[in-house]
């Protein structure tokens, strides 16, 4: 049996549970784009050119499906595949100008939704949300030694 949360840890879940519920619900706002797609772009736009293999590993998919889904987003013109220096054997995905133009379409439109829902807060509200995100964000949660360093 475990202690009972501390406030912060309630706090924290209550945290973890509304992130996860705004992102699925912005997610509905995408139409017919393809969430799978768009998460690619999301990983390639914070992480930087990298191969498929590294991609499958972020998004916690196998490496055919990353490889599948690859194939769909340089047809569409969001990505492109070029060799890797280090890798002979290897190629880069990284995203196009127009993957890039695509992402930042969908992100302001999902931001417009979200603004709207919060029109009688205070930005700087949003701000301080945001920047707690970013603190927890900033470190790698699965490794226990980073605890407590923002």
């Amino acid at each position: 049996m475990t202690d009972a949360p501390t406030p912060l840890e309630d706090a924290a879940e209550d945290l973890v549970i509304q992130a996860a519920r705004l992102v699925r619900a912005v997610r509905r706002l995408e139409g017919d784009l393809p969430p799978a797609g768009l998460r690619t772009l999301s990983v390639l736009d914070e992480h930087g050119p990298m191969a498929v293999t590294r991609l499958a590993e972020l998004d916690r998919t196998s490496q055919p499906a990353a490889s599948t889904l690859v194939k769909g987003l340089v047809a569409r013109g969001w990505v492109a595949t070029r060799p890797d220096p280090a890798d002979g054997r290897s190629r880069l995905v990284d995203m196009t100008a127009e993957g890039r133009a695509v992402l930042a379409d969908v992100r302001r439109r999902n931001a417009r939704a979200v603004a709207a829902r919060l029109a009688d807060h205070d930005a700087a509200d949003l701000h301080t949300a945001a920047r707690l995100l970013r603190e927890v964000l900033v470190t790698d949660l699965a490794d226990p030694t980073q605890e407590g360093t923002s």
